[in-house]
């Protein structure tokens, strides 16, 4: 059963954008049987340009929300609080033994929940089917040694420290444990965000 909230800005513009859009697709259904010689390409650039207008892509990544479920809520509210707010989430709420982290920046919420019955005794295991490990995205270098000097005071498991990896040109990269033992990375990957790019390749060519 969901818990009812109330609507944060966040939502108030999505419920106002969603409102615009409803009008003006009213208003085009209108004006196209007035008009049936309207260019159907015209019509679908007017769609898109509403659509754009509406949605800003920076703020709408892939992934809406992950749920994780630990044996204990309590721990992970301990490991997470930090983490969630070095990486940009703040805490929406907890009701029992459910607890929501809202992003900052846009929809891609982290929920934690406790365990069903049936989870019980269960351990998280990167070699069994579903979830191997979760990676967040830093924008530096920086943000990485950053956030590993936060797990050496919250005593979390640090399973590599930052370094390079081959992934990719710049790959620069944590990896950690949360209180259940599941595998987290916090990484830097300039060559896969276009707008790195440029200078990553401007600091190579300055190092040769």
């Amino acid at each position: 059963m969901h818990s009812r909230r109330l609507l944060n800005s966040s939502d108030m513009r999505f419920v106002s954008a969603n409102a615009e859009i409803s009008r003006s697709a009213s208003k085009r259904s209108t004006e196209k049987h007035e008009a049936m010689s309207e260019p159907s390409n015209a019509a679908n650039a007017a769609s898109a340009h509403v659509a754009d207008s509406f949605i800003p892509k920076n703020n709408m990544p892939l992934i809406n929300h992950i749920e994780l479920r630990v044996a204990s809520v309590d721990a992970s509210e301990k490991f997470y609080d930090p983490l969630c707010e070095h990486l940009g989430y703040y805490k929406h709420l907890r009701i029992g033994a459910c607890i929501l982290y809202r992003s900052k920046d846009g929809i891609g919420d982290l929920i934690i929940k406790r365990t069903r019955t049936a989870g019980k005794g269960k351990t998280y295991d990167e070699e069994a089917p579903g979830f191997a490990h979760l990676a967040w995205n830093a924008n530096s270098r920086h943000e990485v040694d950053s956030l590993h000097k936060l797990l050496k005071t919250i005593d979390a498991v640090v399973l590599d420290p930052p370094c390079e990896m081959s992934y990719s040109p710049g790959y620069y990269a944590v990896w950690f444990q949360d209180p259940d033992g599941m595998k987290l990375e916090y990484a830097f990957t300039p060559m896969q965000n276009p707008t790195l790019q440029a200078e990553f390749k401007r600091l190579k060519a300055r190092k040769k």
